[in-house]
């Protein structure tokens, strides 16, 4: 992989305690605003971190604005790809910039939590010698799941195997053994080097997922850092990102791309099976939500193109395994499917009930619109 390297960052022969890693592509004004929020951070915490910034060749004006930040800023370090390789390999790209003990990947779109920042390399200056990470980060009701059901803040591989085994059997909403976010991931320097898991082809938008789970195979005698001081949030309501993926997509993301990272290493982990558990045990829940939001989207989606979606939707969801109740409930989805008043009715309950559907005409209408995939008769 050829890329563009710039200034290295700090004098040489030091070496931070914190080496924040983050893969970009097209997101100029963003990203400027969380290397803004991170510098502060920076300052606050002398010689203790650097930022990688990985750019996937964006066309945008990204890079030269790196470079900017990186003529001013020397903890900062970026390097821009020739082509575009894909999230997967950007990570990676990004990842294996770092020279600090840890390296931390976060979105390029992230809200920085300074106090958060500030106390987790204060945690790490400590010296745990940690083999990876796991931070309470993302929405209060995650970050509350791993506040309840991961309550020290640290554990051996064996105490943090065990504590999410216990996690699984009880309610939590993401599911902290395929959770993903991926500002929640730490990884250690030490347990990364020369350990890369190979891609072999198989690339899902989870890297970050399938680093945490080779790391836990690969070092079964290392301890977990579990940080509860809030280092990344997002919201619930303002998130226009959330939420607002298409129904095949969306169905993918939260089964088969996970189900595919968290197996991607070649050495196994007892994590996977709990976790293949969770999948299966949500699959139909997601199934079924998005056979509503097909309904839902019907009348606004040139007929051909709904005809695509919908195929692509039930063929991959009814290769799913899941639950009995969830087999029933989808069946009858599909005979609703084509009772115009019922799926109407449906449709309508649940535009009425889901932020998907303001978020989806919001956000994911114009883009469509732009494409010709909408009714002549759809949102205006």
């Amino acid at each position: 992989m050829e890329t563009k390297t710039l200034a290295r960052g700090g004098p040489h022969g030091t070496k931070p305690s914190l080496s924040i890693c983050i893969p970009t592509y097209q997101r100029k004004k963003i990203l400027s605003e969380t290397l803004d929020s991170l510098i502060e951070v920076a300052k606050k915490c002398p010689g203790d971190i650097e930022i990688c910034v990985s750019d996937n060749a964006s066309t945008d004006g990204t890079f030269a604005r790196l470079k900017k930040y990186s003529a001013k800023y020397p903890f900062i370090r970026a390097q821009q790809n020739k082509e575009n390789i894909g999230f997967d390999r950007n990570l990676r790209a990004a990842v294996e910039m770092a020279r600090s003990e840890y390296c931390w990947a976060i979105g390029d779109d992230d809200t920085v939590v300074p106090k958060g920042v500030i106390s987790l390399v204060r945690a790490l200056k400590k010296g745990g010698n940690y083999a990876a990470g796991f931070m309470a980060a993302g929405r209060p009701e995650q970050i509350s799941d791993v506040h309840r059901l991961l309550p020290k803040s640290e554990y051996s591989v064996d105490e943090f195997i065990e504590a999410n085994i216990r996690a699984e059997t009880q309610k939590t909403r993401e599911g902290l053994l395929v959770y993903g976010f991926l500002p929640c991931y730490l990884y250690g320097r030490k347990a990364l080097e020369g350990n890369f898991p190979p891609f072999n082809g198989v690339y899902t938008g989870w890297y970050h997922l399938s680093l945490f789970y080779h790391i836990i195979a690969t070092h079964p005698k290392g301890n977990i850092l579990v940080h509860h001081d809030p280092p990344i949030i997002y919201g619930s309501e303002g998130d226009e990102f959330a939420s607002v993926t298409l129904p095949d997509r969306d169905i993918r993301l939260y089964t088969a791309d996970r189900l595919a990272a968290i197996t991607f290493s070649p050495v196994r982990t007892r994590l996977e099976e709990p976790a293949k558990h969770w999948l299966k045990q949500h699959s139909g829940y997601w199934y079924m939500v998005n056979i509503l939001r097909l309904m839902f989207m019907r009348p606004m989606l040139k007929p051909g193109y709904y005809s695509e979606l919908k195929k692509r939707v039930y063929s991959f969801g009814d290769g799913m395994e899941m639950p009995l109740r969830y087999q029933f409930v989808t069946r009858a989805l599909k005979i609703v499917e084509h009772i115009p008043l019922l799926r109407d009715y449906l449709a309508g309950a649940y535009a009425r009930r889901s932020r998907y559907a303001g978020r989806f005409i919001k956000y994911t209408i114009p883009s469509l619109r732009e494409k010709g995939l909408l009714a002549e008769t759809s949102v205006k």
